[in-house]
């Protein structure tokens, strides 16, 4: 069971990461296994718009990740 489930989270990441979608993007970030994903989080600074006040949230998390601040 547990292997289908990695299974199909890798292969959820793998769409969305595809996608280029923003809300898709977002959705997968606020998930326990996206919320520290680097690709992921810098997928979000990429595609969100200026002026969206996600994007500055995004870049922030992302400063965290690479620091390995919580």
């Amino acid at each position: 069971m547990r292997e289908e489930r990695e299974s199909v989270t890798a292969s959820v990441r793998r769409v969305v990461l595809g996608s280029g979608d923003v809300a898709a993007l977002w959705s997968y970030w606020e998930t326990p296994g996206g919320a520290d994903d680097l690709e992921v989080v810098d997928a979000l600074c990429r595609v969100l718009p200026e002026g969206d006040p996600r994007r500055a949230v995004a870049f922030t998390h992302r400063a965290r990740v690479l620091s390995g601040r919580p």
